[in-house]
């Protein structure tokens, strides 16, 4: 419970892995934004109990309907008795409403995911999500092991860290 997989089969907290996610990013990033946001992820990763968040049957590659504010809703209420941050993978097909429902719910954190960085429309949801709720989104997650999988390479990456940079300059930007 609240390990994954380590090396040689042994376990890391999930806390442990997400800093180590987080600073990773941060360090790809480079210096050029303003230590705030670095200080806000490092204060809610020693302060809040996160957790990875998608809604009950939302697969992103399935390129289905919105997801209803509403069934999000029910899962954030649900999730708020035991945590206090949220990890998401997508801002597509309506998830982009996560952030503002989780202040709504008290949510102390979010780390909003984008799973397509070659998406535009993907990148302007996610960015117009955390300029709506900046009191809760602490950074952005562009892409999901997508260099991995060879979904987008490393100057699309690049470039997504760019406009992220340059259009939310208080948000962290990381990937993983």
């Amino acid at each position: 419970r609240g390990a994954a997989p380590g090396a040689a089969g042994g376990r890391v907290p999930i806390g442990i892995l997400a800093a180590g996610i987080v600073a990773l990013g941060l360090l790809v990033a480079g210096s050029a934004s303003p230590a705030e946001p670095v200080e806000r992820v490092q204060q809610a990763l020693a302060s809040v109990r996160f957790v990875a968040y998608t809604p009950r049957g939302f697969d992103p590659e399935a390129r289905a309907s919105a997801v209803r504010s509403d069934a999000i809703r029910t899962d954030l209420v649900l999730l708020r008795t035991h945590f206090d941050g949220l990890v998401t993978y997508s801002c597509a097909n309506g998830l982009d409403a996560i952030a503002p429902l989780a202040r709504e719910l008290g949510y102390r954190a979010v780390v909003l995911g984008v799973w397509d960085p070659t998406s535009d429309r993907e990148l302007e949801l996610a960015i117009a999500a955390a300029r709506a709720a900046p009191e809760v989104v602490l950074a952005l997650a562009l892409g999901n092991e997508g260099l991995f999988f060879g979904r987008y390479d490393a100057a699309q990456l690049a470039r997504a860290f760019a406009r992220v940079r340059s259009e939310a300059p208080g948000v962290a930007v990381t990937t993983s």
